[in-house]
């Protein structure tokens, strides 16, 4: 046999089988804001893995392992759902060259942020190159802490730790045990969280609301992560919605108008049949229906 057709045959047999592993870091948290991790991997398979309630995300949890990879540069995309709804997501790009494993940073400080280069992705509250990566920290942006003292929070409630450089906060075991610790508003409850007593208006427990009613009554339901906000002047109420929130809003008074940036999804109602869908952009769609908006 020819030397050159058997060192061919010895390279083949001894050819590794590649795994990647993907690990999870996220500060939401799970069985409240989000209960199922989401990995895809381009040219692989798509690994859906259900939260674990009472597990660590911030100390980060396998998300997937995944074999038979070509090797080379790999994009994973890892997001978290909330019974079907997206809550956040984030892309990677990934050297596979036999057994390799990768963490995966999701935390809330992306809400909101939108990376306009064509190939950045959020990474601790700014955009970076999509290879960032606690094993991969010479892409990322310079580092926000090396100890988690360096990591500070305006909520008491929140046990403030630095992994690869970049501050999460998880949760103190410091809330009841009907309360979860969220950014801005402390300890709140698992159940519905009345914004203000005098006005109809109610929150959702994974969402900051600010609600101002001086006049009309309005009911608001945002389900996710990011902050919303509602004002009602008057009768009338406008909307505005973070990237990749659920709002779900009811109007009563002159009109009502809608603005949900990119990644939303709305749901619109005026009572009145003021409706002017026009003030949508990607990510809703809305039609006068009579005197009612549809989405």
């Amino acid at each position: 046999m020819p030397r050159h057709l058997l060192a061919a045959l010895l390279l083949t047999g001894c050819a590794t089988e590649t795994l990647l592993v993907v690990d999870v870091r996220t500060d939401f948290v799970p069985g409240v804001e989000f209960t199922l991790v989401q990995t895809e991997v381009a040219g692989g398979p798509t690994v859906r893995t259900p939260a674990d309630a009472n597990a660590d995300y911030v100390a980060s949890q396998r998300a997937a392992e995944v074999t038979g990879l070509a090797e080379g540069m790999q994009r994973v995309t890892v997001s978290l759902f909330d019974d079907g709804r997206l809550v956040t997501t984030r892309d990677v790009l990934v050297e596979v060259r036999g057994s390799v494993a990768v963490t995966v940073l999701l935390s809330r400080d992306c809400g909101g942020v939108v990376c306009s280069e064509p190939d950045s992705t959020c990474v601790g509250g700014v955009c970076a190159d999509p290879r960032c990566s606690e094993e991969a920290s010479e892409f990322c942006p310079d580092a926000e802490c090396a100890v988690d003292g360096d990591c500070t929070s305006g909520d008491a409630c929140f046990a403030p730790a630095c992994y690869g450089g970049f501050c999460v906060f998880g949760q103190g075991n410091r809330c009841g045990p009907d309360e979860y610790c969220y950014p801005g508003m402390g300890c709140i409850s698992l159940g519905p969280v009345a914004c203000d007593e005098t006005t109809p208006c109610v929150c959702d427990p994974a969402v900051s609301c600010d609600f101002e009613c001086p006049g009309g009554g309005c009911t608001f339901d945002c389900r996710s992560s990011s902050a919303c906000f509602v004002d009602c002047a008057g009768g009338d109420c406008a909307v505005t919605c973070a990237p990749s929130a659920f709002c779900d809003v009811g109007c009563s008074g002159d009109g009502c108008t809608v603005d949900c940036q990119l990644g939303s999804s709305c749901g619109l109602e005026c009572a009145s049949g003021a409706c002017d869908p026009s003030t949508c952009s990607l990510g809703c769609n809305l039609a006068c229906v009579g005197d009612m908006c549809s989405p």
